[in-house]
């Protein structure tokens, strides 16, 4: 599930929440890993996932005592390319591996920063900074609304990226330099017609916006407008949603700042034919994640309510995909 790239008989993962599913027969699983300090979530039959962190050496997982009979694994990362890879080197089983499951549930595509990062969300002390045990893609809106509509989900996200710009002292090209990318950091490009998403979901801005002095204006609306042709090119058909996200302010950098970037979008969005939606702001009363970015319940609201403006979306909605039943 995801993008990855495969080099000596090894899959290497480096876009949050990639993983891969596996169907077996059996009462034992056993997955070789390594990846830095990733972390990854395993779930069993729909079970509640099991969080484990992954360092620099080889690391066999081992899922046994199991009850005899057919199972389904699911293993997700759930940490950013900046902390590392997830590098996944073998499969056992006690049993058989079986054919995968079938498809035919929907398909989300992302691309964000660290808000569909889901960085720091389990971390309730905003005043502390970044630890890879706090990030979780599953529990950011992104991955909780692909959860909530019972989506498949690819999300191209790193934190502190942009448009235009990225957040000061966030090396490497802006998002539109990276979309069509197997990893963020290696130059291999993805076959973007393995998997054809039902919707395409942008939220980005933040930190363009995020320090003054200002982009001129016409620097980001161009910058967005070319990416955005790029999209419509390959994913042509598809709806295009552009988000704005929950810690855009119209305090903080600037008086207005979040005015002037829910205008910029609404502009953009109106040239290119995407769909605009903007996320509830984050509500104080919520608390604050590490480094003062959305908490899991503010997460869990905007997942709800984009589930919703996604199942209403003429084409994609309409009980076609996502009954409304999902999210009530």
């Amino acid at each position: 599930m995801g993008r990855h790239v495969e080099e000596d008989g090894r899959l290497v993962f480096g876009w949050p929440g990639t993983g891969f599913d596996v169907r077996f027969e059996g009462d034992s699983i056993a997955i070789d890993l390594s990846g830095s300090v990733s972390w990854v979530d395993v779930s069993v039959d729909g079970a509640a996932p099991a969080a484990f962190d992954l360092d620099s050496n080889r690391r066999r997982v081992v899922l046994d005592g199991l009850a005899p009979g057919t199972h389904d694994m699911r293993l997700r990362k759930r940490t950013e390319a900046m902390v590392g890879d997830l590098v996944v080197s073998g499969l056992e089983t006690d049993g058989r591996f079986l054919s995968a499951p079938a498809g035919g549930t929907p398909r989300l595509e992302f691309y964000g920063d660290s808000i569909t990062c889901g960085y720091g969300c389990l971390d309730p002390v905003p005043e502390h900074g970044f630890s890879p045990a706090t990030e979780s893609f599953q529990l950011s809106w992104a991955g909780r609304t692909a959860s909530v509509l019972g989506a498949e989900v690819h999300a191209q996200a790193i934190s502190g990226i942009g448009v235009a710009r990225n957040w000061p002292g966030v090396v490497g090209t802006p998002l539109p330099a990276r979309w069509m990318l197997a990893h963020p950091d290696r130059d291999v490009r993805w076959d973007l017609s393995s998997w054809i998403p039902d919707a395409v979901v942008v939220n980005l801005g933040t930190n363009d916006y995020g320090v003054q002095p200002f982009l001129p204006e016409n620097a980001f609306v161009e910058a967005f407008e070319a990416w955005l042709e790029e999209i419509r090119t390959i994913r042509r058909g598809i709806p295009l949603v552009l988000v704005d996200g929950p810690l855009l302010a119209d305090d903080h950098p600037s008086p207005g700042t979040r005015t002037l970037v829910r205008g910029l979008l609404d502009r953009i969005a109106a040239g290119s034919g995407a769909v605009r939606f903007s996320l509830s702001p984050s509500d104080p009363l919520d608390g604050f994640a590490a480094d003062f970015h959305p908490s899991v319940v503010q997460h869990e609201r905007n997942a709800r309510e984009f589930a919703s403006f996604l199942a209403g979306l003429p084409g994609l909605g309409r009980g076609r995909y996502f009954p409304r039943t999902a999210f009530s």
